[in-house]
């Protein structure tokens, strides 16, 4: 059986986003959502919450 994944959507302001944009540009990652699920995880990762 195929495992299905739940999504759900995060408001954030226009200069954090051309911000993240401008990092895309540089590479590393494909596009918005991969760049923030990699910060989010980062992040728990600091607070030891993953």
């Amino acid at each position: 059986m195929e495992k299905t994944r739940d999504y759900t959507t995060v408001s954030i302001p226009l200069d954090l986003m051309n911000k993240i944009d401008n990092a895309l540009k540089k590479g590393g990652y494909q596009n918005r959502s991969d760049f923030v699920r990699d910060a989010i995880r980062d992040r728990l990762k600091g607070l030891q919450e993953l």
